[in-house]
């Protein structure tokens, strides 16, 4: 009787540690800092005399609802930056769905290209993950 006793006690601390390891795993993963080289670049890059502004998914955006598009608010100005560039660091896939622009499913890597030609506040989201949102407000150079 007490060998069955025993049996029964160590299922369960087997149990009770694979469950301890199984949640710290998921909040490790939930909670992971992005690292800086997944993060937004607020330097804009040059092409043909136009700078392209970026914009990021983060790598476990789509998992968190504490994740967003980063930078999640950004300004540009017709004739000088007003190319945007988002790119996907993350392992789900996402969009960039705006009004007047629409990038379709981006898998892990893609990057989506827009150039905004009037002055607005244009915003925009990813259609598989509603907590992702974002805006680009257009001034007139």
């Amino acid at each position: 009787m007490s060998t069955q006793r025993r049996g029964i006690g160590t299922t369960a601390t087997v149990a009770i540690v694979v469950v301890i390891i199984a949640v710290a795993a998921v909040a490790y993963y939930a909670y992971k800092p992005v690292p800086p080289t997944q993060q937004s670049s607020t330097t804009p890059t040059t092409s043909a005399h136009i700078k392209t502004v970026n914009v990021n998914m983060p790598l476990g955006a789509g998992g968190t609802q504490r994740l967003n598009f980063v930078p999640e608010k950004i300004i540009v100005v017709v004739g000088v930056n007003n190319t945007v560039r988002w790119t996907n660091h993350d392992s789900a896939a996402h969009t960039v769905t705006g009004s007047t622009f629409d990038s379709g499913g981006m898998a892990v890597g893609a990057n989506f290209t827009h150039t905004f030609d009037g002055q607005g506040n244009y915003s925009y989201r990813c259609s598989y993950h509603p907590w992702m949102m974002g805006s680009v407000l257009v001034r007139n150079g």
